[in-house]
């Protein structure tokens, strides 16, 4: 994808208020280098992506980071509610 907006967006239109959507986003940290030579993915800082996330018409409902292991540098989980 190359507009995170557009893609929120056409995930938010194949939901109907009150659905929920969980999302795995990449956080800023010095491993995600080796993935992005993989993936070419981007990362997002937390404000940024609950501000993207929020602007289509989503609540957050919680945003936490993994416990252990490689993802909990790496990533955090966000449910959020179609508004």
């Amino acid at each position: 994808m190359t507009d995170i907006g557009d893609a929120l967006k056409q995930m938010r239109d194949l939901l109907v208020p009150g659905d929920r959507l969980r999302l795995v986003e990449s956080t800023p940290h010095w491993c995600n280098a080796i993935i992005w030579l993989q993936w070419r993915h981007r990362t997002f800082a937390r404000e940024e992506i609950h501000a993207l996330v929020k602007d289509v018409g989503f609540e957050i409902e919680s945003a936490d980071a993994f416990p252990s292991g490689a993802p909990s540098r790496t990533s955090r989980g966000i449910v959020a509610q179609r508004i």
